[in-house]
């Protein structure tokens, strides 16, 4: 951990070095009120959810006096330091001081980085405004059809458009907009969520949630006066049992001192200085929302810690080197401030499990699902769970890359890894476990989130929210947590055998977060002169043994998400064999070794990094935990 923690000081530091930002990831933001505050919601919104990354944005909004649509839609360029989200701002927010809007921030999948090809996008008649998120898997197929039947062609590349063009020809055979939105889910195939506005219902708002999250704030007094409202919400799986008549009239706008609205969002952030409350939209819902349209009152729930407004500090520029400062207290937390290892005689305590106690001890094949980081926390999980012996089979799987015959044939468990709770390729091996009988057990970050909700038991990682796309906090404390899960496998399985190794797991869990404050406040310049040497290099390897090797993948992924380098993990082995023609013609090229000092073969391993030093060109950075000083000067 103390490693991790250097890696991604070391990650962080070579961006500054570089200047360069980089990010991932879209978001949604829809806002319908009483007040002219479409623009600042939609917006603002956008600004919050700007973390997760994009290369384009816009916002549409209906014109109060006009009765049409007003867009502003970007792909970022040179101009406003090509920042799409900054010139929307300056050119669109007072365009948009309207009752409703809708707004987007795209990552491109189909179509390239261009401003015809951002969201939102109109039907072909310019009803209908559209944004979504998610993959349209049938689109090329739905586009050609358009062409062919219709004569119908798209302006953009995008799979998002197509869907606004087949609404707006069923309202051409007469459907409402309701009916027309219900007509075309039953075409389409794939994972998405949409949030649509139209001309010909100006006071509504609709959703569509396939898969993702959607999520809609609502203003406390609306959540006072939650037993006078009635939500209109229609299952994609009976979509045909609704008439006409939802359409609807709409309500008094701005008449009304107490600000009323609904704000539709991909995440509860955006809620942040708006309301404390919000209910959650379930998977295969269509929602129709206007001021006048209710909010059941089981379904609203307050933010526990996601409305929390969150700023930089003082001399902080970036939430990446927030959280990675952040990570002592984060792994403190997933601890319980050491709650969780007061189970007595070096046993844990996690309640999430024990209340399964005697279920789980039947399990002796463990599959572990999860995606990017969270794999390679897994991965270290699993190199534990056969230290300690807790099953006979243990593996991890890239959570979408998993079928039914993965799947152990009897006494088998399902263990998902997870920050957000909400990724589509790792519910849908969560859900067909169940159906195959697998004992199913989460480690999630977020309390209220899908994965939670259908939980049958695990443990909170508590890591608290991260805003960075490059993972720090979240991953620190999969591996702490995971790492208590084996221990707990292990004193609950193999008590006797595993005392000493649990013991001494134990006695460093309880220095942790201590060690990590150190190793924060000490590797600083280090970290500083490594950077130096590698950052005008075009290639990064880092090399691990054993759960090194776990280590090593992670450093490797940090690296990369936040510098764009070619950085790359490599077996010891190969280093001299598959990559001896490599570092012959790229002669001082940086290789990380990880070496840890619980590797019992570590003097060995020292040793043959010291050989392949000799008789291969390379720039080696040694980065190990040793405590003996004379071994780590006889090979410095």
């Amino acid at each position: 951990m103390r490693l991790m923690t250097t890696f991604a000081l070391m990650g962080y530091l070579y961006n500054e070095a570089c200047r360069e930002q980089k990010n991932e990831c879209c978001g949604i933001v829809g806002y319908i009120g009483n007040q002219k505050k479409a623009g600042d919601v939609c917006i603002n919104g956008l600004h919050i959810l700007e973390s997760r990354g994009y290369d384009s944005c816009g916002v549409v909004s209906i014109c109060s006096e006009t009765g049409k649509f007003k867009l502003n839609k970007f792909a970022s360029s040179d101009r406003f330091g090509g920042d799409c989200i900054k010139r929307l701002e300056f050119e669109g927010q007072r365009e948009h001081d309207n009752f409703i809007g809708i707004g987007h921030t795209r990552w491109a999948t189909h179509g390239d980085k261009t401003d015809v090809n951002a969201h939102p996008h109109f039907d072909h008649k310019e009803r209908v405004a559209l944004v979504h998120n998610g993959i349209i898997s049938n689109y090329y197929q739905l586009k050609e059809e358009l062409k062919t039947k219709h004569n119908i062609v798209p302006k953009s590349q995008t799979d998002t458009e197509i869907v606004a063009l087949l609404i707006g020809l069923f309202i051409d055979e007469g459907q409402n907009v309701l009916d027309a939105i219900k007509s075309v889910v039953r075409v389409l195939e794939g994972a998405y969520s949409f949030l649509l506005i139209s001309v010909l219902d100006p006071e509504a708002m609709y959703v569509v949630k396939n898969t993702g999250t959607m999520v809609i704030g609502i203003p406390e007094g609306l959540k006072k006066k939650a037993n006078q409202i009635e939500n209109e919400a229609r299952s994609l799986n009976s979509l045909s049992e609704q008439g006409s008549d939802d359409e609807g009239e709409g309500g008094k706008k701005g008449s009304e001192k107490q600000h009323k609205f609904q704000i539709v969002a991909s995440d509860t952030t955006v809620f942040q200085d708006h309301t404390k409350y919000y209910y959650n939209i379930e998977d295969k819902e269509i929602l129709r929302l206007s001021l006048h349209e209710k909010v059941e009152q089981t379904k609203i729930k307050q933010i526990v810690e996601e409305g929390i407004k969150v700023t930089l500090p003082p001399g902080i520029d970036h939430f990446y080197e927030m959280e990675m400062l952040e990570q002592p207290e984060a792994v403190a937390r997933s601890l319980n401030y050491g709650a969780r290892l007061m189970g007595g005689d070096n046993m844990v305590k996690l309640g999430g499990l024990d209340r399964m106690k005697e279920e789980l001890q039947k399990v002796d094949s463990l599959i572990i699902a999860a995606c990017g980081t969270s794999f390679l926390a897994g991965k270290y999980g699993e190199h534990l769970m056969r230290e300690l012996g807790c099953f006979k089979y243990v593996q991890t799987l890239i959570a979408s890359e998993i079928n039914e015959r993965d799947f152990p044939k009897s006494n088998g468990g399902f263990m998902s890894i997870s920050q957000s709770g909400e990724t589509m390729d790792l519910l849908i091996p969560f859900r067909l476990a169940q159906k195959h009988g697998l004992q199913r057990i989460n480690l999630v970050n977020k309390v209220n989130s899908t994965l939670a909700r259908e939980n049958q038991c695990g443990v909170f990682l508590n890591c608290g929210r991260e805003f960075s796309v490059a993972s720090t906090k979240a991953f620190v404390c999969q591996v702490t947590v995971i790492t208590l899960v084996a221990v707990w496998f292990a004193q609950n399985k193999n008590f006797n055998a595993t005392k000493r190794i649990r013991s001494k797991i134990m006695a460093e869990l309880k220095m942790l977060s201590v060690i990590m404050k150190k190793t924060l406040e000490t590797v600083n310049e280090k970290s500083k002169e490594i950077v130096a040497q590698i950052k005008d290099k075009k290639h990064v390897f880092f090399c691990g043994q054993g759960i090194a090797e776990c280590i090593a993948n992670e450093g490797a992924l940090k690296m990369k998400e936040l510098t764009y380098l070619h950085c790359q993990s490599i077996k010891l082995n190969d280093l001299g064999n598959n990559f001896f023609c490599f570092f012959k013609r790229n002669p001082n090229t940086p290789v990380i070794f990880i070496v840890l000092d619980r590797d019992p073969n570590k003097e060995e391993l020292l040793s043959t990094i010291q050989k392949l030093v000799t008789q291969v060109a390379l720039l080696p950075i040694i980065v190990t935990d040793i405590k003996d000083k004379q071994l780590r000067e006889k090979y410095q």
